[in-house]
């Protein structure tokens, strides 16, 4: 999903979300984790999280997205770091998940140039 459909899919799902579930959003960008606060109905179960995707270069064209080489998380999800532990997922917590995204959007800029 891209960052401007995250409004109106937030808005769809508000009603059958259950009050207690937490929500992560792993978009690139800054805006998503706050577009999805404003419009769900428990703002304060809302995380946000960062994937770094590992990725080769086929041609000047075409670029093979591989595994996920890292995974950020906040570590106030607790809910969702117990069952990221109880699985085989490999992931980081933070507790600076804002400086995490805003690393992640700098390399991004940079990659993106390429």
């Amino acid at each position: 999903m891209k960052s401007y459909d995250i409004e109106s899919v937030a808005r769809e799902l508000a009603s059958i979300i259950k009050n207690t579930a937490e929500i992560l959003t792993v978009q690139n960008g800054l805006q998503a984790y706050d577009l999805l606060k404003k419009n769900v109905k428990n703002p304060d179960r809302v995380f946000a999280g960062v994937v770094y995707p590992g990725s080769t270069r086929i041609n000047n064209c075409s670029v093979s997205v591989d595994t996920i080489s890292r995974a950020v998380v906040d570590a106030k999800a607790t809910v969702l770091v117990e069952v990221l532990q109880a699985s085989r997922f490999e992931f980081e917590q933070t507790n600076e998940i804002k400086q995490a995204i805003r690393d992640k959007m700098v390399i991004n800029v940079a990659l993106n140039a390429l």
